[in-house]
């Protein structure tokens, strides 16, 4: 019984790491309409210190997911100026890394 438990979550975990992996792979696409959206959102709320959205366009889940990016990537890369953030290329990818990890 708990052999066939490992052996399921191993099986997960390998296809896990393998759609991960692939979507990794083809992660730098381009540009997409609505990240910029996402950006602006979680700045001005860093840059206004207001602890709410300024409006409520998409979920809650993805605003908050996109203010996590901002404030990791901050503290990762030493940011001070996070309106530099809206055309960062490398900051585009981080934040499309940490979306599809959850996804």
């Amino acid at each position: 019984m708990k052999k066939n438990r490992l052996t399921a979550n191993a099986i997960a975990a390998g296809c896990y790491a393998l759609l991960v992996g692939i979507g990794i792979l083809g992660i730098n696409f381009g540009n997409h309409w609505d990240e910029i959206l996402f950006t602006q959102s979680a700045v001005q709320q860093l840059l206004t210190h207001y602890p709410f959205p300024v409006s409520y366009l998409y979920p809650s889940f993805c605003y908050y997911l996109a203010l996590l990016n901002v404030k990791l990537y901050g503290l990762f890369y030493h940011v001070t100026d996070y309106n530099s953030l809206m055309g960062d290329e490398s900051f585009k990818l981080f934040s499309r890394i940490i979306f599809l990890s959850i996804s």
